[in-house]
């Protein structure tokens, strides 16, 4: 009988050593797998000694397409909660959660993830506890149940786990092995800040106020996310505006009978000085009077929140095509012709046409480098400008199409041009040396400025958003696309053979080049009667029913889901003028869009007008045409950008056939 009891206590001493073991290693991690996610609840310190707090860190990982929930899940959902079961003495702190992201399904507009989570928790010990140690009570099992809400677009799954840990008496250090996945959870949650705030509730919209105490770079996304339930409507769409040091926010009121004394959230920022998001837990309390943003806050310039920004080598490649293309367009011809025309003067002579393809080049990448110096140098002192903005001055067009309708006369033969006047670029055909080549390419640029070909207006607005470095790389490689056929024909012989010999023909191809050029300075002269003459509204048809654009018009659609296609024109873009007759206002477009019921705004950037120049860097551009469809349902952050080459086939597809 002694040998038998002597038997159980050791097996039972075994097992208790065992144990121990087992449950020490539930400290470094345990895991749990539903039917649609997986659960991870680690402690980042094996050990806790008294009156210490001990992070606890619970990750949720959906299968794909599924996906959890804020703390306040928006429409429908539920926030993920965890319920401990702990020794005497020992407490539990909530769980932190990072910024959300917005899912819409139909009308459903929920604040959920679509990827893991981590949430972070904590475990704080008595103060007593060094004295309950020493009585060698061992390991402290941490029991907890783990509930959350998973959903796809089709359907939603409530998934629970109990899970275990524990912790040793101990010094409490965290454990290295852990730091990495602490750091990295704790670097996304929202800074508490005591930036001071006000809100108003007015008309069916609240109005928010953050002074937030330094001038802010330009805004590339910001978002507010609202744990105050009944105050704004989730998912609405919000226009952000800056004034100073401050930042305003406007976005449709839930209709409720009664307004809270405070409303808290989080904010989410990403300027062009950070690479990340950060993120600000705030609380706004209840202004005495209606807060109205002020008139001479500008709205922020935001991108497109859905669009990763491009590379620099992406940038400077699209820009380089972008350059190329540009040779096409039709702004870009008639000086273009003048250049063939003085190539073909240039005989077969390998020297000459070596240097006039690089004094041709010269002119255009100086030029390029010039322009988007000035822009980047003018956006940095906090202009609202962007890519043709040249245009937009009266003296410099008037002057342009003074000195195209000049040169229209020479070519015609009324007078010639002497050596003197080579230097304003106005002789690029008559005149020997490299001046005329190098005006050539300056007013190569000038006249390309108001044509936005295909690639580039992606480079161009990553253009204002890199560093100064990159932004004008972005310049120079624009200008060596316009500049690659004649430097190729001014370095491959081959090429050069194939032009046409100097002959009597040269008179008459002379005199019909003067044809576009009269095209163009008449073009020109009308963009400047724009400019001078008394305001209008912007350019619009009957058949179109186009409305002026404004972000509180095009809010207040979106908000009550009508489609909604919206353009930004001006009219020195010529590429926006032959697009609006092929395509816009044809009466296939027109069908189609009342078809589907969508309502037109047009924004005209012929005149200098910041608020257009901000939606423009808002969606990653930084000149026109731009073309925005919104759907029933959408957000200002969710259009469908449409090519800048449109065509009606296209554009009604568009629309749903």
């Amino acid at each position: 009988m002694v040998f038998f009891i002597s038997i159980l206590r050791i097996t039972g001493h075994l097992l208790t050593f065992f144990s121990l073991f087992f449950v020490a290693d539930l400290a470094s991690a345990v895991s749990f797998k539903r039917a649609h996610t997986s659960v991870d609840l680690v402690t980042e310190s094996q050990t806790i000694k008294a009156g210490q707090t001990v992070a606890v860190a619970l990750t949720l990982s959906p299968i794909p397409h599924w996906h959890t929930y804020w703390q306040n899940p928006g429409d429908s959902g539920l926030a993920t909660d965890i319920q401990w079961t702990l020794p005497k003495g020992f407490k539990a702190g909530g769980l932190a959660f990072p910024p959300p992201g917005i899912i819409r399904l139909n009308d459903i507009v929920n604040f959920a993830y679509d990827g893991p989570l981590t949430l972070l928790g904590s475990i704080t010990a008595p103060a007593d506890f060094d004295r309950m140690s020493t009585k060698g009570i061992g390991p402290i099992l941490l029991k907890s149940t783990v509930s959350w809400l998973v959903c796809s677009d089709e359907q939603c799954v409530p998934e629970q786990a109990d899970l275990a840990l524990s912790l040793q008496p101990g010094d409490g250090k965290p454990e290295p092995a852990q730091a990495v996945r602490f750091a990295k959870a704790r670097a996304l949650l929202p800074q508490t800040v005591a930036w001071p705030s006000q809100f108003s509730v007015s008309q069916g919209t609240v109005t928010m106020h953050i002074n937030w105490g330094v001038n802010k770079p330009t805004l590339v996304s910001a978002q507010f996310y609202p744990l105050t339930p009944a105050v704004l409507v989730n998912g609405a769409p919000q226009t952000l505006s800056v004034d100073g040091n401050s930042l305003w926010i406007s976005a449709k009121a839930l209709k409720s009978s009664k307004i809270p004394d405070s409303l808290s959230g989080v904010l989410t920022v990403k300027t062009s000085a950070s690479a990340e998001t950060e993120a600000f837990t705030l609380n706004s309390q209840l202004a005495p009077a209606r807060l109205d943003v002020p008139a001479n806050a500008t709205p922020a310039q935001l991108t497109n929140s859905s669009d990763k920004p491009l590379g620099l080598f992406a940038a400077v490649g699209l820009a380089f095509m972008g350059g190329i293309i540009l040779n096409l367009m039709p702004c870009v011809f008639p000086i273009l012709s003048l250049k063939a025309l003085a190539l073909a003067k240039a005989g077969h002579s390998p020297a000459k046409a070596k240097n006039e393809a690089l004094a041709y080049t010269a002119g255009v990448i100086l030029s390029f480098a010039a322009l988007g110096g000035l822009l980047l140098i003018l956006r940095s002192l906090g202009q609202t400008i962007g890519w043709g903005f040249q245009l937009q001055n009266p003296w410099i067009v008037g002057g342009l199409a003074l000195m195209i309708f000049v040169i229209g006369l020479n070519l015609l033969g009324v007078f010639e041009i002497s050596t003197r006047f080579a230097g304003s670029g106005q002789s690029l055909t008559q005149k020997d040396g490299l001046a005329g080549p190098f005006w050539t390419g300056v007013l190569a640029v000038l006249v390309a400025s108001p044509c936005t070909a295909p690639f580039m207006a992606g480079a161009l607005g990553a253009a204002v958003v890199l560093p100064a470095i990159g932004g004008l790389m972005i310049f120079v490689f624009l200008g060596l696309g316009l500049a690659l056929p004649f430097l190729l024909i001014g370095f491959m012989p081959a090429l050069q053979r194939r032009l046409p010999k100097p002959g009597a023909w040269m008179l008459t191809f002379r005199k019909l080049l003067a044809v576009p050029m009269f095209m163009t300075a008449a073009w020109l002269g009308w963009v400047l009667y724009q400019q001078v003459g008394p305001a209008t509204a912007a350019t619009a048809t009957t058949a179109l029913n186009e409305q002026a654009y404004s972000e509180t018009k095009l809010a207040s659609l979106l908000a009550d889901r009508k489609p909604t296609f919206v353009y930004f024109t001006a009219d020195w873009c010529l590429t926006c003028k032959v697009n609006e007759h092929s395509t816009l206002h044809t009466d296939a477009v027109a069908t189609a869009l009342k078809k589907h019921g969508v309502t037109v705004l047009v924004g005209d950037w012929t005149r200098k007008d910041a608020a257009i120049a901000g939606t423009l860097a808002k969606y990653g551009r930084s000149g026109v045409p731009l073309y925005l469809y919104f759907k029933p349902g959408a957000t200002t952050e969710t259009p469908e950008i449409l090519p800048q080459v449109l065509t009606p086939d296209a554009f009604v597809k568009t629309l749903g056939g």
